[in-house]
């Protein structure tokens, strides 16, 4: 039977990083950019103009609920442009899922995958101050105002997932484990989870 992990997480908490290593040390693929870039492809989007699109779902709160709403009772012929992505986004999920066991960091992935395996949730979170030392690494500046990237690339996690599930996405009851990186280092969280997934173990004794 195929197994999955999934993987939602606060910008600039390493959980990319995380994702990448566990894949390696499970030798299962993880999927998180893949999923854009085939988003992007099918649109003939640049990653520009996919994140625009993303930023104009999620300024709100109704809209995207709309958006979603719309998918979900198979009005796809009404689709507005980001009706059509957040649709897309979700057809690639399915596409990936159901070539077998993998990681799936983001886009909201364990409603989708439950439907083609066993599905175990996470969710990575970090101190600010690490946040936004890694995203300012990350762009290659110490210039920009990573604490404002951080809250609105968080906002749209946060709209998308409360409009696709109708829970709270920091809520810890909504995932099997929660690590903050900060507290137990990148490779301690890649053991935490990989104990999660292999369940050859009681995950939470790594906490102790």
């Amino acid at each position: 039977m195929n197994k999955f992990l999934t993987i939602e997480f606060e910008t600039g908490s390493g959980a990319i990083e995380v994702a990448d290593r566990l894949s390696k040390a499970l030798s299962i693929p993880c999927f998180c950019r893949d999923i854009l870039k085939r988003v992007a492809e099918e649109h003939n989007l640049s990653r520009e103009e996919l994140r625009d699109f993303i930023y104009s779902m999620t300024d709100g709160l109704l809209y995207p609920c709309y958006i979603i709403h719309q998918v979900k009772n198979n009005a796809s012929a009404s689709l507005t442009k980001e009706g059509q992505i957040f649709l897309s986004g979700q057809n690639a999920v399915r596409q990936f899922a159901s070539q077998g066991s993998a990681i799936f960091v983001g886009n909201c992935a364990a409603e989708i995958v439950r439907e083609y395996g066993n599905t175990k949730t996470a969710f990575i979170t970090a101190s600010g101050e690490d946040k936004s030392k890694r995203l300012s690494e990350r762009l290659d500046s110490s210039e920009l105002d990573a604490d404002s990237i951080i809250r609105r690339l968080d906002g749209a996690k946060e709209q998308y997932y409360f409009c696709s599930t109708g829970k709270r996405w920091r809520d810890r009851k909504n995932y099997d484990i929660v690590l903050n990186t900060s507290e137990l280092g990148i490779e301690s969280c890649v053991d935490a989870l990989k104990k999660l997934y292999l369940q050859n173990e009681d995950y939470e004794e790594i906490l102790a």
